[in-house]
């Protein structure tokens, strides 16, 4: 699965299938995972047209 689409089925609690969830679990377990999470935690722009 795409991991964008595993962040947004994460954020927005999209899913409740506890398959799905314990493979969104594995996915976002992974290095690559929290290298990406972590340098994206880390960005320091805002584009303030998508704040709400």
């Amino acid at each position: 699965m795409f991991a964008p689409v595993v962040n947004r089925f994460d954020i927005y609690d999209l899913v409740s299938q506890n398959d799905t969830l314990a493979y969104m679990e594995t996915m976002k377990a992974h290095p690559a995972w929290r290298k990406w999470e972590e340098a994206a935690r880390a960005e320091p722009w805002i584009v303030p047209e998508d704040e709400v």
